[in-house]
């Protein structure tokens, strides 16, 4: 047997932590999951009763699996995945197929009318998501397939086949969580698609209600289900592992950065070259607006002293003839009288 592809999934608590193997033999592929600690080996078993119990609810076919000692053996399916669907939709810039597979996978994902139920917390519920009474009589799923991602169904002969259940829940889930976790898990490894056709948009179209925040937050809270389990995050690999591992940094690396640094030192002085440019030509605006008032005061202030000079001069002027015309008045008054003394 030839391993063709090996993944690991070991970010996880012990419970889920899996193994999973494309092996050829015989010239035939052949796909594997095991556990990777004896803690996940129920985990392995669960396969055949998630398909057991997908056959009664979801009318799409599921590929064949069989659980042989601690592995999960699955039929390799050939074909073509809903994932390439979309990206050649939003490669084409075609929104309205783009569309019709958003619509396609919401039904491939909620399952068949017998399958709708209202929502009723329940422990179980609450162990993996969180508190859920925000959704307390909303429509919902007696069993989800939680796990009906774009990755994980495929097209052969052109109908849709699951390829992968591992996350299949027996309890009640909302139908908006459920819809939110397998629509935003492409938006996650294709970011180009909030281009054609956003996100948010997306959820009006699949008549999704509730909030988006609150549903990120059932998202999350299923992600710390499956890394921490029952236990606490500062146990968790993932946590471990991210804190233990050092990025490595090339030199080709460094002289990018070196590069970016230079690019964005240009684009600033740049910036800066063009705002002192503005601040000159502002400062030059106000410079002549200010000698501008002042030769305006200035002239004003020439008229004004004009006028005062003028004003000056007709009130001399006046003094004048007043005082000619008193002075003349009282030398007749004064020689009047010495004439009248004169005849006494």
């Amino acid at each position: 047997m030839k391993v063709k592809y090996t993944k690991f999934s070991d970010e996880r608590c012990k419970d889920f932590c899996i193994k999973t193997v494309i092996a050829e033999d015989n010239n035939a592929l052949t796909v594997y999951k095991e556990a990777i600690y004896p803690e996940g080996i129920s985990h392995i078993n669960r396969f055949v009763y998630n398909k057991e119990q997908l056959i009664k609810y979801y009318d799409i076919k599921l590929c064949d699996v069989q659980v042989c000692g601690e592995r999960a053996i699955f039929e390799y399916i050939n074909g073509e995945l809903l994932e390439d669907r979309y990206c050649k939709a939003a490669e084409a810039g075609d929104k309205e197929a783009f569309g019709k597979l958003l619509r396609e996978h919401k039904k491939y994902a909620i399952g068949n009318s017998e399958n709708i139920t209202v929502f009723c917390q329940s422990d179980e519920y609450r162990e993996v998501f969180g508190d859920g009474s925000i959704f307390e009589g909303k429509p919902a799923l007696h069993l989800s397939n939680y796990d009906a991602i774009a990755s994980n169904i495929v097209y052969t002969n052109d109908q849709p086949v699951f390829i992968d259940y591992e996350w299949v829940f027996d309890f009640v889930v909302p139908q908006d969580v459920v819809i939110y976790h397998c629509i935003k898990d492409v938006y996650i490894h294709h970011a180009k698609f909030e281009n054609i056709y956003p996100f948010e948009e997306a959820m009006k179209e699949l008549n999704v209600e509730t909030d988006l925040q609150t549903l990120e937050n059932t998202y999350r809270a299923f992600h710390d289900y499956v890394i921490c389990g029952k236990g606490k995050a500062d146990d968790a690999y993932a946590i471990i592992k991210a804190i233990c591992l050092k990025k490595t940094r090339t030199l080709s690396d460094l002289e990018h950065e070196k590069l970016m640094i230079i690019q964005e030192f240009g684009k600033f002085r740049e910036e800066k070259a063009i705002e002192e440019l503005k601040f000159n030509m502002q400062l030059e605006d106000v410079r002549r607006e200010l000698k501008k008032v002042a030769e305006e005061a200035f002239v004003k202030q020439h008229q004004l002293q004009n006028a005062i000079d003028a004003v000056t001069a007709e009130k001399e002027e006046w003094e004048r003839k007043y005082n000619r015309t008193v002075i003349g008045a009282t030398k007749k008054i004064v020689k009047k009288i010495g004439a009248c003394n004169g005849k006494e």
